[in-house]
């Protein structure tokens, strides 16, 4: 990839090869001219927009210097060179961890000095780090993509717990994920990616991300072969030109209809890279303990980006709720569906109004994640058959609107010896131990993987049948449960699942344009 990356005339077009190599750190081969768009891309959003980079691989005592490697570029985040520098160009001591901003500022004079130099960060990694990273590598190329992301978070968490990495000046990518990290106090990142896979339906979905300089075809699918065997996540990366689609087309709609019959997906996705970069930039600068207007402006850009459909993306094959014929009869028998006019500015107000209202702002809400496939009978009115159903336990504490913390719990402080006929007897005991827990949420994984499906992944989809069949599990003591019974939970139960959506409806969507 160096030797690529040094030929390459950054005036001209780039010049396409018929070697693959991999992307650093998986398995995932791409063409060199791929790789280095991405880099281009997002090293300067995410990492440095500056040119040439130190690293110093140190002891993990952080007395001595092990190895120097300086890699030189013309453009941010590109690769053309790298030298193994001698250890004693570097007078490193266990201090300058504590003060790195004047180890920084003796670096670029150091190396100004001797090398003629200028460097835009450093990198530091412990010796640790790079045994942890050489780990995580071995047989790389042979496992599941979805069990390469649970290490890759495992590998991240030790790397930030143990103090083992560090780049000055520090990205704000790295910023956030040490305030996530701490945010987590000890709960494992790797735990709430398996819990959140595991919610997600099977999918062959392809992104087609264009830009100016290069069209990215992503490939995702989650699959399974058998009903022996667990999902496995399949991803791949490539240029049009590799599966023989001209970069001379230039009509959307064509594009998407080549790919989607090529790559066989059951969809095809048309987005712009750099909406998506600046939806993942206004993420990771959100503060990790979230406030309430933060959240919101963030929920309102993702819901106009979302009803700019044939705008800002496009979608293969167009849904039918996208016919205006279709909704001019749906219209009729008073169901207004136009996801065009979906009311962004309205719908999070509504949402943290409706919470604020009935939680207040300051609460510990406890939830409960069931799944009741794993017993055959419920007893209801005897609320023991948590301890056997409940998976995971957490507290959430909201001050001020503002999430500050979460807490996990143990199946232990579900188990009574006696019977209980309500959640009472669980909020005071979990009371005593952090103070006043005002709700208690249970939610079982069919509900959560239904609302997923048909209003995630399946959102354009009319599917009345399936869509309200999830709704009506809403109003099911089995799926979803709160305690104390809140104004909002009640009308859920008492309404019909028909008389829900089009109360709802006139909430969701601007009913004043057609």
């Amino acid at each position: 990839m160096l030797t690529y990356n040094s030929h390459i005339n950054l005036e001209d077009e780039f010049k396409t090869t018929d070697t693959n190599i991999r992307i650093p750190l998986t398995p995932i081969e791409v063409s060199p001219y791929l790789l280095y768009h991405l880099f281009e891309v997002l090293y300067p959003k995410f990492i440095n927009d500056h040119n040439n980079i130190l690293d110093i691989i140190i002891s993990d005592d952080g007395q001595n210097v092990i190895n120097l490697y300086l890699y030189e570029t013309k453009k941010a985040g590109i690769h053309e060179s790298i030298e193994k520098l001698p250890h004693d160009i570097v007078k490193f001591h266990k201090k300058d961890l504590v003060d790195i901003n004047k180890f920084y500022s003796r670096i670029l004079d150091g190396m100004v000095k001797k090398k003629g130099i200028r460097l835009s960060s450093i990198r530091i990694f412990k010796e640790k780090a790079i045994n942890y990273i050489n780990q995580y590598c071995v047989d790389i190329e042979d496992s599941p993509f979805d069990l390469l992301l649970s290490k890759g978070f495992d590998l991240i968490q030790k790397l930030f717990e143990q103090d083992l990495i560090l780049i000055y000046p520090e990205p704000h990518l790295f910023e956030y994920l040490k305030e996530l990290i701490t945010f987590l106090s000890g709960r494992q990142l790797s735990s709430i990616f398996r819990l959140t896979y595991a919610l997600l339906p099977e999918f062959n979905i392809a992104f087609i991300l264009v830009a100016q300089n290069l069209t990215i075809i992503l490939h995702l699918q989650k699959l399974v072969v058998s009903k022996s065997q667990t999902p496995y996540l399949r991803l791949k990366l490539m240029i049009p030109d590799e599966i023989g689609i001209s970069k001379d087309i230039s009509d959307k709609n064509e594009i998407i209809r080549l790919i989607q019959h090529h790559l066989q997906t059951d969809k095809a996705y048309y987005l712009n890279q750099i909406d998506l970069i600046s939806l993942i930039t206004d993420i990771i600068n959100l503060p990790v303990k979230l406030k309430e207007e933060n959240l919101s402006l963030l929920i309102q850009k993702i819901l106009f980006g979302f009803r700019s459909f044939e705008t800002h993306w496009h979608l293969r094959p167009k849904p039918l709720i996208y016919n205006t014929l279709v909704r001019f009869l749906l219209r009729l028998i008073g169901f207004n569906l136009n996801l065009r006019k979906l009311s962004h500015w309205a719908m999070p107000e509504f949402i943290f109004n409706t919470i604020r209202n009935n939680v207040g702002l300051n609460s510990k809400i406890l939830l409960i994640f069931s799944d009741i496939t794993k017993i055959k009978k419920i007893d209801l009115s005897n609320f023991n058959y948590l301890e056997k159903v409940a998976r995971k336990l957490v507290i959430i504490e909201i001050k001020n609107d503002s999430l500050v913390q979460i807490h996990s719990l143990k199946k232990e402080d579900l188990t009574f010896k006696v019977e209980i006929k309500s959640l009472e007897p669980i909020r005071l005991r979990l009371s005593e131990k952090f103070g006043y827990v005002s709700n208690i949420i249970i939610i079982d994984k069919l509900l959560l993987q239904g609302l997923i499906k048909n209003f995630i992944f399946e959102h354009s989809k009319i599917a009345p049948r399936s869509k309200i069949r999830t709704l009506k599990m809403l109003k099911k003591q089995k799926f979803f449960y709160m305690f104390p019974e809140i104004p909002a939970y009640k009308l859920i139960k008492e309404k019909g699942s028909i008389s829900l959506i089009k109360l709802l409806l006139p909430i969701i969507i601007d009913k004043h344009e057609f």
